[in-house]
């Protein structure tokens, strides 16, 4: 005996006087109760004092078990160890004593427990799952021992820590497996667990065990153990009642009936039912295995444990439908899941949360997408070539002619605004912010055509465009067809959905995007990257007025101003007062902060400069920058002979515009306060090309004369800018400068200008006229504290200028000491007709 137990030295010899001791001397205060090995007693061991008490089974040899048990106890818990398997810490052998020291479960044998009412559905899933991974384990040690059948499984051999962690034991009916069945002599076993098929065929497999698993399960599903004794002989056993409650659907009758079922998800009873009945086979080959039993139960214990985080946290309880498809152990990861979006509605619909909470949907294409007759012509179909989130993919298509049914989708949040959009992606889109798509729509019924010119780019190939925007109350209700009839996409293209997304309040010191503000007789049409500020307020909404800050040494001069000041700094509104503004008729204005008098008359510029200003310069002043100035060669080139002395009165006249010479009469220049060239050329100058262009006297322009384009979708501008009339290595910008005709309508679109000397020849777009806003559905609202998605996310949209006339960015270029050739193309992406387009020329700015 010595010798053999000198194998499991890694095991504590404990002896039998502190066992004694420790029980005190096995008193029955510390009885923990008895099993076909004998007693078991609690007791603490100095040498285990981290651990508090352990548990002490002590031989009894009138039971019919003896050495070759004991030994067996021993050997395999020494070998095979997992976290629900119980641990074997020590033992003691000392004449015929035989003893085992385990570690404690303070809460015993889950027999005990089966009729508790305290033990909730949640515990009874926790315990059955750590149980059968334990058995796994035993079945499947990962290859490092032999399998091992168990054959002695039920609620009395689970042990529940203190945590009411699960612990398999009684190892000593244990026999390792080999590949094939063992046939045995004895059938071992508690009676009411046994395998009837063990029984019949004394074969032994690991499925003896998962059919008394399987007792086990419907004990704890049941609430009591499988039998009842009747007398002093007779044992009555409940699994044919059980089984049959199964079959017949009547589950509610063996259901323990202290289990508050409110707090139950149906479905985990469903699943861990269907569990415990397949392990009940009458064959043990289709019975699932310990694996399989393994991923039944998690099955179950998440669903209950997403059905307890329900009950427990509001968020849960709002989206109960939703959360059941969605797997999460903490509320964290349930928002985590929400924001990232899921599937629901059968898989017809994508929920999202937002920030705010509010609820972001796609609707699949599919479900409003109306195949009738603009349809029939076309081999369309669904495609799953472009990633979709919805199984059935996108609908392929390669003209847009077609009707959509759109009615409001679940889950849209109330008192939400929001924006409608088309969801879909393209073969090929260029490297930009946004794509030109030319979405031509309209609602059943109604004659007016919407155009939206751009789709946003979102990840990868996707689009999104922008149709309509609406509010959602519980009064509102949406039901459209709408007829999409163009695109202006090269290719095929993937229509995935269509998109309910939150709209963003934008919070501004003045709401003026997309706003029509007339002022002074001039009319200009403002929108949020135009960032203009009014100097002295403008009506808007309700009429409100709104001050902007002036400073109150330019007071009085803004007020006589005979035309609107346009700025978006006090920096700016500096140097428009340096470079010269109107006053109204022959008046003197006294400045009382500067303590100065500025004389002027009408159509005359005026100057901040005199003796006294000039008398109080600083000497350093004087003509390092005027040099610098000359150096620049625009003193040469100007017909102006006047001679400068001071940085402030150069600057005061050049910040007016003078011809280069009298030759030219066609070209300007003057110089920005970086004493950087800015040039402004005549349409002539500039070669405006079309097929019939003509020109026209205009005492607008001090060219004389403007050029009016004639009927055609296209022009051209030709010029090489001489590097002598540029500053050198410098960023310009050059800008239209422009009137509209009376009739505007074949200006809503975008312009699409080409650079031809660009590699590639470069593109992009331009609006003459500010960007349509989105059509609203329904009931207004305040359109202007929300941004529409597809806006216009470029630099190039008309500004009034000060002398009347209208300028937008047409063109970026970096200067070098060449010379500059600039062709710019420009083109109607509608193909209407420019007819009547009145061009001045183009104005070329330091950037």
């Amino acid at each position: 005996m010595e010798a053999m137990m000198m194998q499991f030295k890694d095991l504590q010899i404990i002896p039998f006087e502190e066992i004694t001791e420790a029980t005190n001397n096995f008193h029955e205060d510390n009885y923990l109760g008895g099993g076909g090995f004998g007693n078991v007693y609690k007791g603490e061991l100095s040498r285990f004092k981290e651990r508090g008490l352990v548990a002490f089974k002590r031989l009894d040899r009138q039971y019919g078990q003896g050495e070759t048990e004991f030994l067996k106890e021993i050997s395999t818990l020494s070998q095979y160890k997992h976290e629900n398997l119980i641990a074997l810490l020590g033992y003691c052998i000392k004449e015929r004593e035989m003893i085992l020291v385990y570690e404690y479960t303070a809460h015993g044998s889950l027999d005990f427990h089966l009729g508790s009412r305290e033990l909730t559905w949640t515990q009874r899933l926790k315990i059955c799952l750590q149980a059968a991974e334990g058995l796994r384990y035993l079945h499947d040690p990962n290859g490092a021992h032999h399998k091992l059948i168990h054959r002695d499984i039920k609620s009395g051999n689970i042990l529940l820590d203190e945590k009411w962690n699960a612990k398999v034991a009684d190892l000593g009916l244990s026999k390792i497996s080999p590949e094939k069945a063992n046939l045995v002599t004895v059938v071992r076993g508690t009676p009411g667990y046994t395998d009837p098929e063990y029984h019949e065929t004394y074969m032994l497999t690991e499925h003896s065990d998962v059919y008394s698993f399987g007792i086990t399960l419907f004990e704890v599903l049941c609430g009591s153990l499988c039998y009842e004794t009747i007398g002093e002989n007779n044992v009555r056993v409940f699994v044919r009642k059980w089984k049959e409650s199964y079959q017949e659907n009547r589950l509610e009758e063996i259901i323990f009936k202290e289990l508050d079922m409110k707090q139950i998800d149906p479905s985990s009873i469903k699943f861990f039912a269907d569990t415990a009945y397949q392990c009940l086979n009458k064959s043990g080959k289709e019975r699932p295995t310990m694996a399989e039993v393994v991923s039944k139960l998690k099955a179950a214990l998440e669903t209950q444990e997403v059905y307890d985080m329900i009950l427990k946290h509001p968020l849960a309880k709002k989206y109960e439908k939703i959360v059941r498809t969605v797997q999460y152990r903490s509320i964290e990861e349930l928002k985590e899941c929400l924001s990232e979006g899921v599937l629901v509605n059968g898989g017809k619909t994508w929920l999202s949360l937002n920030d705010k909470g509010e609820h972001h949907v796609m609707v699949s294409i599919k479900e409003y997408l109306s195949l009738d007759d603009p349809n029939r012509h076309y081999n369309d179909g669904y495609s799953s070539k472009e990633k979709s989130r919805f199984a059935v993919g996108c609908y392929k298509k390669c003209l847009m002619k077609m009707k959509l049914r759109v009615t409001t989708p679940l889950f849209l949040s109330p008192d939400v605004t929001y924006g409608l959009n088309l969801v879909l992606h393209a073969n090929e889109i260029e490297g930009m912010k946004q794509q030109c798509v030319g979405v031509c729509y309209k609602i059943q019924g109604e004659t007016k055509i919407s155009m939206m010119h751009f789709a946003d780019k979102k990840e990868g190939k996707q689009l999104v465009v922008e149709l309509y925007q609406f509010n959602n109350t519980e009064e509102s209700i949406l039901d459209l067809e709408i007829f999409l009839e163009d695109c202006g996409l090269p290719g095929d293209f993937y229509i995935e959905g269509i998109e309910f997304r939150p709209l963003e309040k934008v919070e501004r010191q003045v709401v003026i995007a997309n706003l029509e503000i007339v002022r002074g007789g001039v009319f200009s049409r403002f929108t949020e990257e135009s960032k203009v500020f009014l100097s002295q307020g403008v009506l808007l909404n309700s009429g409100k007025t709104v001050e902007l800050p002036v400073l109150e040494e330019y007071q009085d001069i803004v007020k006589v101003a005979s035309q609107s000041l346009f700025y978006t700094s006090l920096d700016e509104l500096k140097q428009i007062l340096s470079q010269g503004v109107l006053l109204n008729g022959f008046k003197t204005v006294e400045n009382r902060t500067m303590k100065k008098k500025i004389y002027s008359t009408l159509g005359k510029w005026f100057r901040f400069n005199n003796q006294e200003e000039e008398d109080s310069m600083f000497e350093d002043d004087k003509v390092e920058d005027t040099q610098t100035i000359s150096d620049s060669g625009i003193l040469k080139l100007s017909s102006d002979t006047k001679k400068w002395k001071m940085k402030k009165n150069l600057c005061s006249c050049l910040g007016k515009w003078f011809q280069f010479n009298k030759d030219t009469p066609q070209e300007w220049f003057t110089v920005d306060k970086h004493a950087k060239k800015c040039l402004i050329l005549s349409a002539r100058a500039t070669r405006v090309i079309d097929d019939k262009n003509s020109a026209c006297e205009s005492s607008e322009s001090r060219f004389g004369d403007v050029l009016v384009i004639s009927p055609g979708y296209k022009f051209e501008i030709k010029r090489e800018v001489k590097s002598s009339v540029i500053s050198p290595e410098t960023s310009y910008a050059a800008y239209l400068v422009f009137k509209l005709p009376q009739d505007q309508s074949t200006f809503e679109a975008p312009i699409l200008v080409k650079d031809e000397n660009a590699p590639n020849r470069r593109y992009s777009f331009i609006y003459l006229l500010s960007p349509p806003g989105t059509p609203v559905i329904g009931p207004k609202f305040d359109e202007n504290t929300y941004n529409p998605l597809n806006r216009y996310k470029g630099d190039a949209i008309p500004q009034q200028r000060t002398d009347g006339w209208m300028e937008v960015k047409v063109w970026e270029f970096q200067t070098t000491t060449e010379s500059v050739p600039m062709r710019l193309n420009f083109e109607h992406i509608g193909r209407k007709n420019f007819k009547g387009l009145r061009v001045k020329g183009i104005e070329l700015r330091p950037i």
